[in-house]
């Protein structure tokens, strides 16, 4: 027996020599993207956010407030970050969309008032409060963030239901709940001339200077999904809003010099001539513009030079201000501080967290006079006072136009949700707003009209509330009467129906882009089949076939990861136990016949465990493309290592350490032709939290790290693994950094975490996602999945997802609540 065993690590050594021998060296430089990427977005394919509004009475103490959806986003697209744009001009967003009645139409003007704004007869009717404003905010059509523009008219609309009606330049939209309203919507999306997509990370090639001028132009919704290959995307983020004939943005599309560094930086686009400006200058990252009354001037939070420390909670900014025409003149305004609202051109709001640990409201007074005098000094130019007190949670503020009042989000001590209010500075009280609304939704991000008329804000489409499901909605109405605030029936089902497969925008014609709401999803050798788990380390495996149907439970045991054997059909592995608990007993296990499950033939569960008990934590398995071998992590010794074990009868056919030492080497995965195995380690500086990603070859030689220390220090790279063809890398990183502040989205582990391709070498890079959620545990497939073959098969769900957690958890009541679970960890960084 013995000499059985030193004769099948004999048999292993030479095994695995041959595979150094065999394989050429790997080669460095960009390759073609091609089959499927996969990934899991943590929760949010279940935020569906959609943009409400409530009108302001002229007295709000003695009102209730009442809810109109203005924006009709539909399955797995969310509308969010509105702005009501201040601009007389329609023709120049809308050009010949509109009607006759509608061209030159301007909004109100002159005519705020201490609440609201009455319309022509001298009280709100309606949804008439809208009439001719203009919202502009961002869509994610295809999972790729765009500006839209809605203008909203009752111009000429027969109070009868119309169908849409294609325009020259636009399209009107008539909604079924909004039958007295025409919407006219566009877009702002880019033209490719060469500059404006920038998502590679080359060392020696970048474009991020200001001044740097590229084209966009407006397109009509109905074309956006037509778009011919050879227009790539550009992301925008964050919120848009308007300077004179301008709109001011935030976009993700060119790269910085170095790595974990946002992309976020302030661009300008002309409405006239398309020409666009940034703003943000080489090295810096911006976030949260906000564009002063008279369109001259423009706040940010922002680093200023200095880089992100990561920080995943509150972002280290202050507040800067500079020319909205070209950028010049910036100036640190406000040490610490971020999300800025201007009411008039000498006030602003923004929100920090204070030192007795509750976010609170400040406000700026700003002499511009004193500021750009030569040798002005910013304490005489700016003082700033806290508006709010201590006890609430506030941020995210909106100022009104007459300075008298804001509108924040608030999150109190007594409630798990968010809820937008109304603050009046003059008697330092708070009006509820949303909470008598939808006490048990979360609302985000309000913006106030110009004439103090309307707050906007977004929230989740349907309901948190169980039981909604089989309320039937008043067809011709904004709102339902009976059910303030919670979406109904008929829209639920449709509008929350999560798909399990979801095609996202790609960068490249040749490679599909898929979103799966469940976790650590993994695409079979030939592409039919995809393994993944809807809550790592609470529920077993399921599988279906790569279109989205037939999903299927084929492992009971909690479990987290999957993986395809590359030669036995049908075969998964995966690592049963809990996760996040690393001194648990986990263990490798095969499941099989997945192929026979998922298609409905009749055969049993079956599964193997290869790991031997009281072997502690085992995860993370990989096969060798033959089939023979696996490699998964182990913690065994007392530190987490990798090892190599028989892929048939596991530990009992032997076993062989592959690294060593007291550090954490974690997250493997074989390349397909054999030669290198990939993995995330912490042994630059174990027990920090930084991982980085290292390769190995299956003999233990030629071990060495991917990115080379001059390009990044410190952060993570995870869940790394090969392309089809073994010459890049697929990996989740916080490389890009956040594209927004924290405050101003639901909860996230880690709201950093995006997906990037690597070449062997590290020596390119390249950015595949660009969101503000957490993307992570992708997986490349061979196969190419055409989009046009997914169903939407998948689950009715609940607006089931958290507010931010991070808040000072000692200032809350323990509050439980329907349909969210105990918090789990980060896919990107988790490290098991």
């Amino acid at each position: 027996m013995q000499r059985a065993k030193i004769s099948l690590r004999i048999k292993w050594a030479v095994s695995l020599l041959c595979w150094v021998i065999v394989y050429a060296c790997p080669s460095a430089g960009t390759q073609p993207l091609e089959g499927t990427i996969i990934f899991s977005t943590y929760r949010r394919l279940r935020f569906a956010f959609d943009i409400f509004c409530v009108e302001v009475p002229l007295n709000p103490t003695d009102s209730n407030f009442s809810e109109t959806r203005i924006t009709y986003g539909e399955g797995q697209n969310i509308n969010h970050n509105g702005f009501f744009a201040d601009i007389n001009n329609h023709n120049l967003i809308f050009g010949n969309s509109l009607d006759e009645q509608e061209s030159g139409f301007s909004t109100y003007e002159g005519r705020t008032r201490k609440y609201g704004s009455p319309d022509h007869e001298g009280t709100f009717q309606g949804t008439f409060a809208l009439d001719g404003k203009i919202v502009t905010y961002i869509s994610e059509p295809n999972g790729r963030p765009q500006i839209f523009f809605n203008l909203y008219s009752s111009r000429g609309v027969s109070r009868e239901l119309r169908s849409t009606v294609d325009v020259n330049h636009g399209s009107i939209e008539v909604n079924h709940s909004m039958a007295s309203m025409k919407i006219y919507t566009t877009s702002l999306h880019a033209l490719n001339e060469g500059l404006m997509y920038n998502s590679h990370c080359d060392m020696s090639n970048h474009i991020d200077d200001v001044g740097a001028h590229r084209r966009l132009t407006l397109h009509a919704e109905k074309n956006f999904e037509s778009d011919d290959d050879s227009r790539q995307p550009v992301y925008f983020q964050d919120r848009p809003s308007i300077a004179g004939n301008s709109i001011i943005y935030i976009s993700s599309q060119e790269s910085p010099k170095d790595l974990r560094q946002s992309w976020t930086a302030v661009y300008s686009t002309s409405l006239v001539t398309g020409l666009t400006t940034r703003l943000t200058p080489s090295g810096v990252v911006d976030y949260s513009p906000s564009v002063s009354p008279s369109g001259n001037w423009v706040l940010v939070a922002s680093y200023g030079n200095n880089p992100w420390d990561g920080e995943i909670y509150e972002l280290k900014t202050d507040l800067y201000i500079f020319s909205a025409h070209d950028g010049s003149n910036r100036t640190l305004l406000v040490s610490g501080g971020g999300w800025p609202s201007w009411a008039d051109d000498s006030t602003f709001f923004f929100h920090r967290k204070a030192d007795d640990g509750w976010w609170g409201i400040y406000k700026g007074t700003i002499s511009l006079e004193v500021l750009l005098s030569q040798g002005g000094q910013i304490s005489d130019a700016v003082t700033v006072n806290r508006v709010t007190p201590p006890g609430i949670h506030c941020f995210t503020p909106a100022a009104s136009a007459t300075g008298q009042w804001i509108a924040i989000a608030t999150r109190r001590p007594t409630s798990s949700f968010r809820h937008i209010e109304i603050f009046d500075l003059q008697t330092d009280t708070f009006i509820p707003v949303t909470s008598v609304i939808a006490p048990t939704t979360n609302h985000y991000n309000p913006f106030v009209s110009r004439d103090s008329s309307l707050i906007g804000y977004h929230k989740c489409r349907g309901s948190s509330i169980e039981g909604d499901l089989s309320v039937e909605p008043e067809k011709n109405s904004l709102k339902d009467p009976a059910h303030q605030g919670l979406l109904c029936a008929k829209e639920n089902v449709t509008s929350l129906r999560v798909a399990h497969l979801v095609s996202m925008a790609s960068p490249r014609p040749t490679l599909s882009l898929l979103r799966t709401e469940g976790e650590f999803p993994s695409i079979s050798p030939d592409g039919s089949f995809i393994a993944y788990l809807p809550k790592a380390g609470e529920t077993g495996v399921y599988a279906m076939r790569s279109d989205g149907s037939r999903s299927v439970k084929v492992y009971a045991n909690s479990s987290f990861g999957t993986t395809w054997d590359r030669v036995r059909n049908g075969v998964v592995y995966t690592s049963s136990g809990p996760i996040f608990h690393s001194r648990s007993s986990v263990h490798i296990v095969a499941i099989y016949n997945i192929d026979k499950l998922v298609n409905g033939d009749d055969v049993p569960l079956k599964s193997q465990v290869l790991t031997r008990e009281g072997t502690r934590n085992n995860a993370f398995p990989s096969p060798s493309p033959d089939g023979k071998y696996i490699v998964f992590r182990s913690s065994r010794s007392g530190s987490k290592n990798l090892y190599i074990m028989d892929a048939i009868q596991g530990e009992e056919g032997g076993l062989w350490r592959l690294t060593k030492g007291r550090w954490t080497d974690t997250m493997c995965s074989w390349s397909p032709d054999g030669q290198w195995i990939v993995f995330s380690s912490d042994r630059e500086d174990p027990g920090s939290g930084s991982f980085s990603l290292y390769l190995i070859r299956p003999n233990s030689t030629g071990l060495h790290k991917v990115f080379k220390d001059s390009h990044v220090t410190g952060g993570r790279a995870n869940h790394a693994s090969f392309s089809p063809d073994s010459k890049s890398l697929l990996f989740a990183t916080d490389y890009a950094g956040f594209s927004s502040e924290p405050i101003s989205l639901p909860f996230q582990y880690q709201g950093y975490g995006d997906i990037f391709v690597s070449s062997l070498d590290g020596k390119h890079i390249e950015r595949i996602t660009h969101v503000q959620y957490e993307n992570g545990t992708p997986s490349w497939g061979g196969a190419y999945i055409d989009s046009t073959t997914l169903t939407q098969e998948g689950e009715a769900t609940l607006c089931a997802f958290e507010d931010v957690d991070w808040l000072e958890e000692n200032k809350f009541v323990a509050q439980e609540y329907v349909g969210l679970n105990s918090h789990a960890q980060a896919r990107c960084g988790y490290v098991g």
